[in-house]
């Protein structure tokens, strides 16, 4: 029994001098400061310290609440001028969809208008035309009818075949028949022979007036 006193003692012994060299190792390494001793200290009284705070960073305040009705009253608010807004152009996009279709209205009849205007000029202007065409027409036969056959028909060849059948087809038989008469040679023959044929083809009676008694 003595000599187990001594063996565990002996091993007290040893372990405090362990703990003296491992004391000396750290304290010679900067390891070993009265912070970190404190705290061993309270570590094995089993003690733990509480965590520490950086005072660079301050606890956080927690979020303040709007009570429920202000919230509400908001949220409200928010609605009804979202909704203004929206009815405020909506208004606008119908006035002005309104504003395009009058302006569609309005460029048709003005175009509507502006043809009927076209076509009455139009057709005054073509009467007056046939007026002068008839005029001149009519004081053309007037001249031909006044003057010797033979100058008539000089002044007819002037003219284009077309424009002589025309006048023929007014003309009074007589003074047609004399004209036709007055041309002897083979370029006027042929000439008035062109201008008969055509003159048949619109109007034969009136061919074979100005013709009769043609040898």
């Amino acid at each position: 029994m003595k000599k187990v006193g001594q063996i565990i003692g002996w091993a007290a012994v040893a372990q405090f001098l362990a703990l003296i060299g491992f004391a000396a190792t750290l304290a010679a390494r900067g390891a070993l400061t009265p912070g970190r001793l404190t705290a061993a200290a309270a570590a094995l009284r089993g003690q733990v310290p509480a965590a520490s705070q950086p005072a660079s960073q301050p606890a956080s305040r927690p979020a303040q609440q709007l009570p429920a009705n202000e919230q509400n009253a908001r949220e409200e608010t928010a609605d009804r001028i979202r909704r203004t807004e929206l009815d405020r152009r909506e208004r606008e996009i119908m006035d002005q969809w309104e504003l395009l279709r009058s302006s569609q209205v309005t460029l048709l009849r003005d175009r509507e208008q502006f043809e009927q205007h076209r076509k009455e000029w139009e057709s005054a202007m073509k009467r007056q035309s046939e007026e002068r065409d008839l005029s001149g027409a009519q004081k053309e036969l007037e001249y031909l009818s006044g003057i010797k056959a033979a100058l008539a028909k000089e002044i007819l060849r002037g003219k284009k075949e077309p424009d002589v059948v025309q006048l023929l087809l007014q003309m009074e038989t007589r003074t047609g028949r004399k004209i036709i008469e007055s041309c002897k040679t083979t370029e006027e023959r042929l000439w008035i022979g062109r201008v008969l044929e055509q003159l048949r083809q619109r109007n034969d009676s009136q061919a074979e007036a100005l013709t009769a008694g043609e040898s």
